[in-house]
């Protein structure tokens, strides 16, 4: 059998972004100022992109039964969207919750490099890769 962790973990991003945005939606939309609710789809966009990019890597893994050359990438990209989209949510709903977010100032934008680096290194393994 062939490994299925990038879809998986695809899915698992959609099922909670598709959650997470409903109750954005509906349940926050009231509660949260204007920009705390767009902070917070903001989020939810990031990771349902993210989902759907993990799923396509899981589906290219599924046919052609390895993508090691791109786990490091995907694998930094999966810990920023967790660093950048989760720290938006609880920053972004911390007046309803009442958890203290000051510490996580700082990981929503490490959470975005981790992103873009690690969707850059797939990118440059991509083009000066000889299987592709």
């Amino acid at each position: 059998m062939k490994n299925n962790r990038f879809f998986i973990i695809g899915l698992g991003l959609l099922v909670i972004g598709i959650v997470l945005g409903a109750l954005g939606a509906h349940a926050l939309k009231d509660r949260l100022a204007s920009h705390q609710l767009e902070s917070f789809k903001t989020g939810v966009f990031y990771q349902l992109i993210h989902g759907v990019l993990f799923i396509a890597f899981g589906l290219y893994e599924r046919l052609d039964g390895t993508i090691s050359m791109f786990r490091t990438g995907l694998y930094i990209s999966f810990a920023g969207v967790l660093l950048f989209s989760f720290s938006i949510y609880v920053l972004s709903t911390s007046a309803i919750t009442g958890l203290s977010a000051q510490i996580l100032g700082p990981v929503t934008p490490i959470g975005g490099i981790l992103m873009i680096m690690g969707w850059s290194l797939l990118a440059v393994k991509t083009i000066f890769s000889k299987s592709i």
